[in-house]
């Protein structure tokens, strides 16, 4: 395997000094020779990378986005009813919260998803849209009123779950019945389906090295 480059392995210390950083500290307090001082690279260095720390950030939310959206994405293909994929990807988030506290943290740092994840959760929640409305699952027009809920009105009951962990799987069956009723499924059906339980993935731990998964990938059966 061919060995990474000082640029690389620089770049990959930075990026785990910001993770680090934005899971430490509120990120508007954070300056960019905070990042530099803990990745051991003068300031200067980290402006041959990043042109502000919002730069940092943008960079963060893509490179952990592709971690969480790997996982989720493997967790959906094992089942290929659109009913039960919706359960899960809005049960997953929940998981987050009851098993990978520092991953809920992270996410629940914005306002919404798009704040912490690219694009946001839309981009796994509107296939599954579509397919559902394909079979007739789904009403088709509730599009926007789910992506909205999903997207920001779920961080609230998010938050629920994380900060009281005996509720959390009362609040993500109700969340899950909620979704399922938005979009148009019978209510017994919704009930039913809503008490599917998520299983906990092998999500990488944060602070992640970018180089390490190159050398290691996760996935379903």
């Amino acid at each position: 395997m061919k060995s990474p480059m000082k640029r690389e392995l620089t770049l990959d210390r930075l990026r785990m000094s910001a993770q680090t950083m934005i899971l430490q500290s509120n990120w508007n307090d954070v300056g960019v020779q905070d990042i530099a001082k803990l990745a051991n690279v003068s300031i200067g260095t980290f402006y041959n990378y990043f042109d502000s720390k919002d730069a940092a950030l943008d960079d963060l939310k893509k490179v952990l986005s592709d971690v969480l959206y790997h996982d989720l994405d493997a967790l959906l293909k094992v089942e290929m009813d659109p009913v039960s994929q919706l359960t899960l990807l809005i049960k997953y988030f929940f998981e987050l919260a009851n098993s990978k506290a520092v991953w809920a943290q992270y996410i629940l740092g914005g306002t919404e998803f798009s704040d912490r994840l690219e694009p946001g959760v839309d981009q796994l929640l509107s296939p599954i849209l579509q397919a559902g409305k394909a079979k007739g699952l789904f009403s088709i027009e509730v599009d926007e009123i789910v992506v909205n809920f999903v997207e920001k009105g779920m961080f609230g009951l998010l938050r629920q779950a994380l900060e009281n962990r005996e509720q959390g799987p009362d609040i993500a069956i109700s969340c899950s019945e909620l979704v399922l009723r938005l979009v148009g499924v019978p209510p017994t059906i919704a009930k039913d389906a809503a008490q599917k339980v998520c299983p906990c993935t092998p999500l990488y731990t944060l602070p992640v090295s970018v180089l390490s998964l190159n050398q290691t990938k996760s996935d379903y059966a």
